[in-house]
Order: structure tokens, then sequence, then C-alpha cells
């Protein structure tokens, strides 16, 4: 009797080693899977800084968000060179429809997107608060 209850006790501790060892096999397949995704950021970032212009470093991109990523769709934008809009430089995408805008127009360094916009409304109450004060007048209202 007590050599079927230490079976019975031993088959209950074994599964639940098995399904351990099947969790701990798990996070190792996880972690190597995550090993190759840094391996391959690295890999990605040597081509980048060896690459001569956008079409090079574009293709770069794409090459690795299609491994990475390769559900997802994907662009590049750059400054153009008065730096105050980024154009499409190149896009990729797994699936057809994907259009994205030729260009984007970033918000300014230290600006709330509602500063930046001028409205004629906000330069008049400005104008006119600095002619009532002894300050000098700002360009715009003259």
């Amino acid at each position: 009797m007590s050599a079927l209850v230490t079976l019975g006790v031993g088959i209950r501790y074994g599964r639940r080693a098995l399904a351990e060892l099947d969790g701990h096999m798990a996070l190792v397949a996880e972690a190597g899977a995550a090993r190759a995704q840094v391996e391959e950021l690295f890999a990605m970032t040597d081509m980048l800084q060896a690459a001569d212009d956008h079409e090079d470093a574009g293709a770069v991109l794409m090459a690795s968000a299609a491994r990475l990523l390769p559900d997802l769709d994907g662009a590049l934008y750059v400054f153009n060179n008065s730096r105050d809009r980024l154009d499409l430089a190149r896009s990729w995408s797994a699936r057809d429809g994907f259009a994205p805008p030729p260009a984007l127009f970033p918000k300014a360094a230290g600006r709330s997107s509602a500063a930046s916009r001028t409205s004629t409304t906000g330069a008049a109450d400005r104008c006119a608060a600095s002619t009532r004060s002894e300050r000098p007048r700002p360009s715009k209202c003259r």
C-alpha cells in the first residue's frame, strides 16, 4: 500500500516538474528570440552608419523592419535642407493600400501647437497690448 502512495506522489510531483520544465523552456526560447532581435538591431545600426544616402538608409530600414516587424508598415522621413519639413524618403508595406503622407511638418521645439499657429486675432491682441504699454512694439505690429 505504501508503494502505491509513493508511486502516486511521485507521479504527481513528476507532472509538476514537467510543467515547470516546459515553462522554463518557453522562457529560454523567448530569451533566444530577444537576443536575435537585439543582434539584428545592432547590425542595422552598423549598416545605417555606413549608409551613403537616404536610399541606402531606407533599404537598410526596410530590410530590418521586414525581419523584425513583418506585419507592420513603415516610412523613413528626413529633414529637408531648411529643416522645417520632413520629406518622405522611403516607405514599405506588407499589404496593399499603404500610402504615407509625402511630407510632415514637425512641431517647433519649445512651442505648444496652439502657440505655433498664428492667428490674426492673436497678433492683433499682442499688438494692442504692446501699444498700451511703454515697451517697444514687436516687429509684427509695425
